[in-house]
């Protein structure tokens, strides 16, 4: 299911999550599974490569949130 982001979301984008002070994490999750696309120096860099990894799989469904 493609959903936009929650309303606590802290980075301000969909996918990525705060790790440390500078270090932001992509994840998504597939089959019930989370998958961590990698951890990133910046948030939008983290949403970039969020994107860049869930837009193949929703296909036309795919929301940037």
């Amino acid at each position: 299911m493609s959903r936009g982001k929650h309303c606590n979301n802290k980075s301000g984008f969909k996918g990525v999550v705060k790790k440390s002070p500078l270090k932001f994490r992509a994840q998504t999750t597939l089959n019930k599974k989370p998958i961590i696309i990698g951890d990133f120096d910046s948030p939008e860099k983290a949403y970039q490569a969020y994107c860049d990894y869930v837009r193949p799989i929703h296909g036309e469904f795919f929301n940037p949130g």
